[in-house]
């Protein structure tokens, strides 16, 4: 993903600042998920709504999430912010 640190920072301020929209895991990982566009990004993201749509968790939770997804596009954990993360989980 192109400029993935901007992408994720305001994803997660806006997950954070409307918190009651995003009650569950799942619609915190959708929601991120919808946001998500190109390349290798395209196919990552199609396989995970796929298996979400089967009924299965390909996540444990929002936190398992953002891993997988650094382990995929890049070092997001290191560019968080470390409390605003702990926050939305």
């Amino acid at each position: 993903m192109k400029d993935t640190k901007s992408f994720v920072s305001s994803l997660i301020l806006y997950i954070y600042g409307k918190k009651a929209e995003f009650p569950s895991n799942e619609s915190k990982i959708m929601f991120v998920l919808s946001y998500m566009q190109g390349g290798k990004v395209h196919y990552w993201k199609n396989e995970a709504i796929n298996l979400i749509a089967a009924g299965q968790e390909p996540f444990k939770d929002f936190k398992d999430f953002i891993v997988q997804m650094e382990a995929q596009f890049g070092d997001l954990k290191a560019r968080l912010n470390p409390a605003l993360f702990k926050s939305i989980y």
